[in-house]
C-alpha cells in the first residue's frame, strides 16, 4: 500500500512540473542597462582618393584603397606592396596642438622634423615616412612607403597629399 501511495505522489508531481509554464522571455523591445560606446568613425574614403594618390607617385599602379582597422586606416599600395599610402584621421580629446605633442614623445629623439606651412603644427619622420598634421580638432597622420624614393621625396608627396586632405577636412 505504501508503494501505492509513492506512486501516486510521484505521478502527481511529474504532472505538476509538466503542467507548469515556461519561463516568459524579456520583450525585445527593451533596452539594455549598459551598451558599449562605439566611437563614430569618419570616412575616409572622400578625404583621399586613388586618383589624388596616383596623381602624387605617377611612376606606379595603385590598387583600390583598403580601410583596415576598424575603418580607421585609409590604405592605397601597390599590388607587391613596395609602395603605400595611408591616412589616417583622429579628432582627440584634447587639442590637436597637444595631441600632436604627445604623438611626438612617441618618436625618437631627432628624428622628427618640423614641417612648416603646413596646418598649426606638423612634423616629418623621415625613418618611418609619417607626416602628422594637427589642424582645428583634427590630427592628420599620412604615411608614404616606396622603397625607390628618398625621405625627401616622400615629404614633397605626403605634404602635397596633406594640403587635399586638409583642404577636404575643412569641408566635412
Amino acid at each position: 500500500m505504501k508503494r501505492w501511495i509513492v506512486v501516486l505522489l510521484c505521478v502527481c508531481l511529474l504532472c505538476c512540473v509538466g503542467c507548469q509554464k515556461p519561463a516568459e522571455k524579456p520583450a525585445e523591445d527593451e533596452t539594455p542597462i549598459w551598451e558599449p560606446e562605439v566611437p563614430e568613425v569618419m570616412d575616409l574614403t572622400v578625404l583621399l582618393t586613388k586618383e589624388d594618390v596616383a596623381e602624387a607617385i605617377p611612376t606606379v599602379t595603385f590598387g583600390e584603397g583598403m580601410l583596415q582597422e576598424h575603418d580607421t586606416v585609409w590604405l592605397f599600395s601597390t599590388e607587391d606592396y613596395t609602395t603605400q599610402v595611408a591616412l589616417m584621421v583622429e579628432e582627440p580629446t584634447v587639442t590637436a596642438a597637444e595631441y600632436i605633442i604627445l604623438l611626438t614623445g612617441q618618436y625618437p629623439m631627432g628624428s622628427l622634423i618640423e614641417a612648416p606651412q603646413l596646418g598649426e603644427s606638423a612634423y616629418w619622420c623621415g625613418e618611418s615616412g609619417e607626416l602628422l598634421v594637427a589642424q582645428g580638432k583634427y590630427v592628420i597622420s599620412l604615411s608614404v612607403q616606396c622603397t625607390t624614393l628618398d625621405a625627401e621625396s616622400r615629404l614633397i608627396i605626403a605634404r602635397s597629399l596633406a594640403l587635399k586632405v586638409l583642404e577636404r577636412l575643412a569641408k566635412v
